[in-house]
Order: C-alpha cells, then structure tokens, then sequence
C-alpha cells in the first residue's frame, strides 16, 4: 500500500504542487525543508500502518483459534477482538484519507507555524487500538485524576496526560502500589459516601436510594460476595438510567453491552478509555452472577469490590452529570440574570437576560439545544425541577421571558451594536469568531413556530438580520 517507494515518491511530487506557498512561506522556507518534513511525516505514517496492520493480522489468527470454541467468556473474547479489528481498520482508513486529503495542508501549516498537533486521531490515542491494553486500569487512573486534581480546579490537557503517563508507568513497574494508591482514596476521601450523595441528589438516580444504602453497610461490614452480587446489577442499571437519559424512556434498552453501546459510542473520551472495559470485561463478571447467583468464591473479593466502587464512582458520575448539569447551570443562569439586572437596572432587564442566556452558550455549545427544550416545555419536567428546590419557578421565568417581545428586541439591538448595550457584554457579544450570531439563529429557530403578535414579527426581523450577516 504505502511501502512502495515510487508511490511515495508521488505523493511527494503531489504535495509540491498543491502546497499554497505563501509569501511568508516562500521567503522562510525551500524545496530541502518541505522534503525533510515530508520525510519525517511519512516515517511515522509507514510505521502506524505497518503498526496497524500488523494488529489486525494477530487479531485475526486470534479469533480464528477461537472459532471451535464455545462458551460467554470465549464469545465475549471474539466480540473484543472484532471490535478492535473494526477501530484499527477505520484508523488505516483515516490514515489514507489524511495521505489523500490533508497531507499538503498538515505540511503547509505545520512549516510555517510548528506545533504538535496530530495528524490524525491514531497518532495521539494508539494505545487504545490495542487490545490487550489494561483499559480496567486507565479507566480509574484517568477519573482518580480528574476528581483528586481537577475537582476545584481548571483542567489542563498537558497536566492530565502528564499524570496519566506517570501513573501507568508505575502501573507498569509496580501494580501493587498502583493499586493500594488507589484502594486509599477510596478510604481516606469515602467515596463510597460521595456515590450516595450522588445518587440522592440526582431525581434520575434517587430511586436507588435504598440499594446504595444496603451496598454500603455491605462494604462497610465486609461482605464482598454479597456486595459484588448486588453491586453488578447496580452497573447495569446506571446504564439502563443513562441510556434513558440520552434516548428517552423505552420498555427495554438493551442487553449490557447494547447499553453500554448505546451510551459510550458518541464521545471520544468515553468510547476509547470505558468502552472496552464496560462493554467486554464487566459483563464476564455480571454474567457469572446471573448464571451462577454469585462470582466465584476463589476470585479476591475483595479486590473486586474496590474495583466495583470505582466503577460505580464513574458511572454515578456520568449520569449525575447528563442528568443534573443543565438543570444546575440553567438556575445559575437564572441567578446570574437577577444580580446582572439588579446592577444594570430595569431597563437593560432583556439585555441581561440574552446576556446570561449567550454565556451558558459559550461554555456549552453542543448541549444548548438541551436547555432549549428545558427551557420551552419546562411543565414536562415539573417534577424533575421540583426535585431541586426553586429550579421550576426560576425556569418558568426564563421561559416566559423568551416569549415577550422584549426579549426579541434584545436580540435585535445586539445585533445592530446598539451603543445601550455595556462594553463588558459587546466584548462578549461581539469578539468570539461570530458565535452570538450561531446562538440568535438557534433561538431563533427553536422559537419562531411558537411565538406570536409582536414577538413572532421582531423574531421575524432577527432571522431577516442574521441572513444579512452572512
């Protein structure tokens, strides 16, 4: 494919000519440079296809030796194996398309402003094409770091995967003091304590209030064999509630492992670093207990049970999270809303609001349709937001708010730079690569078939402005 010399020296050829010599770059950079560069690049590219394919063959012959086998545990290992086949054929197919595609570009840019971005999604996550890589470790190193270290404060890419690759390495050399490391912030900070808190807190969760209470006097008491038992099938349902979470409520979401697919395959972080252990290793062990009632005696329980408060630490936390962070962050908004207007003063009221409203945009622009829907058919979840105090009526208000004409005359004096509006938000409004005008034509969208008299016309007018934008 790619160890042909004649084709690489093609591709070389193909860059040359395609690569957009600008001024700067003619006068910063020649011929020797661009090969040397190219040299280097397609060293690494040579060797993560020969990597790759490589991988794919030892997978192959594996689940060929398989096949002659019965059994869940030699089933579970086949389904691993062709799920890492898949994820290493789609990485020599994003290789081919960076090699077809991008390759000028990568260079062209990377020339004239050297950094260390990737050329394609492999090059910074190859270890978790593998399938033999310790992913029932990562996992817990990855959120022991992220709760220890950047629970009270910002996260910092190059700090995490600093800490990450320290800790894997002492996995490495010694995992016993890898795993008491761990097994001790579970004790010294009462973790299991925090899932509960977790659980009660959460309308989507408190349910299983009751459960997670006879979970951990279990623990507490030592009985593992016990714990584990009722503690696995806890795994499932989290993942039952985050399924319905994500894809609304339905009699029957799925076996584990359709859950766990269901649930991990739409975020990178998620479906590289939790989806083979949640999907190819917990299920050994949840299987076993519905087979048999209980794991086997001669397993360390007590390792096992560690194991399964971090697991439950982690799924805990993603569900809280989808299921309490808009509403947390739409009463902030709300909140917000009340001081910023008690400070500006009546007449900047709807300002303050779009305001408020725009900020939570930026910080979360992908899930903003979310709040949307929260915020429009607030009464569908008058139980959920009765669950958390006041949300209800500080939602209600927002919602009436968008509904008035004021709220769209807000809109439309942002977007004609109105000299009213405070320096402070024109900064905001006005210096993020056009984003506001991204936020105006999603409540623009969602609300245009709803509204009515005066509102529904400067609606009409805010689509007319932001068309002229463009």
């Amino acid at each position: 494919m790619i160890d042909d010399l004649n084709e690489i020296d093609s591709i070389y050829l193909s860059i040359l000519n395609s690569i957009n010599f600008t001024e700067k770059s003619l006068t910063s950079i020649n011929k020797e440079d661009l090969k040397k560069e190219f040299i280097s690049i397609m060293c690494d590219v040579i060797t993560d296809i020969r990597e790759i394919k490589e991988r794919i063959k030892e997978y192959k012959k594996r689940y060929n030796d398989l096949q002659n086998q019965r059994g869940l545990e030699i089933e579970y290992q086949r389904r691993k194996l062709l799920y890492f086949c898949k994820i290493n054929k789609k990485a020599l197919d994003d290789i081919c398309s960076f090699l077809s595609e991008s390759i000028s570009q990568y260079i062209d840019q990377h020339i004239l402003t050297p950094d260390n971005c990737a050329k394609y999604q492999y090059e910074i996550l190859k270890n978790f094409y593998s399938c033999d890589y310790p992913y029932e470790v990562v996992i817990k190193v990855d959120y022991y770091i992220l709760y220890n270290y950047f629970k009270d404060n910002d996260y910092d890419v190059f700090e995490f995967e600093t800490k990450e690759k320290c800790l894997m390495d002492l996995y490495d050399n010694n995992p016993d003091d890898l795993w008491k490391m761990l097994y001790d912030y579970i004790d010294n900070n009462s973790i299991l304590a925090e899932v509960i808190e977790r659980i009660n807190g959460c309308y989507h969760l408190a349910k299983r209030k009751e459960i997670f209470e006879i979970l951990s006097k279990l623990f507490y008491e030592e009985n593992y064999l016990t714990f584990i038992t009722l503690g696995l099938l806890q795994i499932e349902g989290l993942f039952d509630d985050y399924s319905k979470l994500k894809f609304g409520e339905s009699k029957d979401q799925g076996t584990l492992i359709e859950k766990v697919d269901k649930t991990l395959n739409n975020n990178t972080f998620e479906m590289f670093k939790l989806y083979p252990y949640f999907a190819f290793d917990i299920p050994r062990l949840r299987n076993e207990v519905a087979h048999t009632g209980m794991i086997s005696t001669t397993k360390d329980q007590k390792k096992i049970s560690y194991d399964l408060i971090f697991d439950l630490y982690i799924l805990s936390g993603l569900v809280e999270n989808h299921s309490c962070t808009p509403i947390r962050n739409l009463v902030n908004i709300y909140d917000s809303f009340i001081e910023y207007t008690a400070y500006e003063g009546e007449d900047l009221k709807y300002i303050c609001l779009i305001y408020q409203l725009f900020y939570g945009y930026l910080l979360t622009p992908a899930d903003f349709k979310i709040y949307f829907s929260i915020i429009k058919k607030y009464q569908d979840f008058e139980n959920e937001l009765n669950f958390y105090g006041n949300a209800y009526s500080k939602i209600k208000c927002i919602s009436e708010m968008i509904l008035k004409e004021e709220t769209w005359s807000a809109i439309v004096k942002i977007i004609k730079k109105d000299s009213a509006i405070p320096i402070y938000m024109s900064t905001l409004f006005y210096y993020n690569n056009g984003s506001f005008f991204q936020f105006a034509e999603i409540i623009k969208n969602d609300y245009i078939s709803i509204l009515s008299g005066k509102a529904k016309d400067i609606c009409k007018e805010v689509s007319k402005l932001l068309k002229e934008s463009k």
